[in-house]
Order: C-alpha cells, then sequence, then structure tokens
C-alpha cells in the first residue's frame, strides 16, 4: 500500500501539471494566432483538454486553487472557437493576453507552494520509505537516490530520554 502523503502528493502534482499545460495551450493559443491558424487550433486542442481532464480530476478532490485555471480556460476554449467561426481574431487574441496576464501569478504560487511540496523531505520520493539513519544516499526499497543533506540525522539530536539520565 503507497503511503498517504505520496498519494497526496501525486494528486496535488497531477492537478498542477494540468493547470499549467491549460495555461500553456492558451498562451500558446493567443500568440500562434500571429503566426498560422494550425499552429492555434492545435495550441487550442492542448489548452482544452488539460482544461477537461483537469477539472475533472481535482473538481471534487482538490481545493478551488487547482481547478481555477482548467475551468477558465474551458470558458477560453469556447470563446477562441466561437470567436473563430465568426473570424474576430483580435478578440481571441485579447482575451488570451488577460487570461495569461491575470493568471500568471496564481500559477507562479501554485507551483511554489504546492508542487512537490507536501512530501517531507526524510521520505524517499518513489516508494515512501523513511530514510532516517540511512547511511547511503540510495533508498534500500527501490533504489531511488536522495540528498543526504536534507535527511535529519538523529544520532546528532539528543533523544527525551537522555535528557531525563542527566
Amino acid at each position: 500500500m503507497a503511503n498517504p502523503h505520496i498519494q497526496a502528493q501525486r494528486r496535488i502534482d497531477v492537478a498542477c501539471g494540468y493547470a499549467l499545460g491549460s495555461y500553456i495551450g492558451v498562451t500558446l493559443t493567443w500568440l500562434a494566432v500571429l503566426i498560422s491558424p494550425g499552429l492555434a487550433l492545435f495550441a487550442l486542442l492542448i489548452a482544452g483538454v488539460g482544461g477537461l481532464i483537469g477539472t475533472l480530476r481535482s473538481l471534487l478532490v482538490l481545493p478551488l486553487r487547482f481547478w481555477l485555471i482548467p475551468v477558465a480556460s474551458l470558458f477560453y476554449v469556447k470563446l477562441a472557437l466561437v470567436c473563430s467561426y465568426y473570424n474576430v481574431v483580435f478578440v481571441i487574441f485579447f482575451a488570451g493576453v488577460g487570461f495569461t496576464a491575470g493568471f500568471a501569478v496564481p500559477i507562479a504560487r501554485l507551483f511554489r507552494h504546492d508542487f512537490a511540496r507536501t512530501i517531507p523531505p526524510w521520505v524517499c520520493k518513489r516508494c515512501g520509505y523513511a530514510l532516517l539513519g540511512l547511511r547511503e544516499p540510495v533508498c534500500p526499497e527501490c533504489g531511488e537516490g536522495f540528498d543526504p543533506d536534507k535527511v535529519p540525522d538523529l544520532s546528532q539530536q539528543p533523544s527525551a530520554a537522555d535528557d531525563r539520565l542527566q
């Protein structure tokens, strides 16, 4: 059975990935409108798929900050499709610029505060094995390498039992 910290972190990492994918898809769409309609349609497809899957995977499980960007990208995809049908390219461009500028800080916060943060540094990122007290910088369970400087050294810290004896 997988470690609950690792399962929670994987859900958060996946949600961050879909939010970033939909954000990049929208940004590429309004940039590609200036270059090529085919490239814009491909980027719009990226934004739509990232937005749809990101919304479905995190809507009921994760807080608002994880599904706000994918949902907003779905609205942008709908707007871009309607505008491209009526050949109103400037609306696609300016709405995309607004989306990119408006969600730049939230996407940066999402990655700075949530991406790969909930797993403690003394737990193996791959299998969840507790790395405390190991002398070799390799997880004995799965073989994943780790930075021994980030794992607390228990031999250097006095325990509560040592304090009582003195």
